[in-house]
C-alpha cells in the first residue's frame, strides 16, 4: 500500500514538473509574441 502511494506521489511530481515547464514555455512564447 505504502509503495503504491509513493509511486503515485512521484508520478504527480513528474506531471507537476511537466506542467511547470510547459507553462514557462507558453509564457516565453507570449512575451516574444507581444514584442
Amino acid at each position: 500500500m505504502a509503495n503504491e502511494q509513493a509511486n503515485c506521489i512521484s508520478l504527480m511530481g513528474i506531471v507537476d514538473g511537466i506542467m511547470f515547464m510547459h507553462y514557462n514555455l507558453i509564457n516565453q512564447d507570449l512575451e516574444i509574441f507581444h514584442e
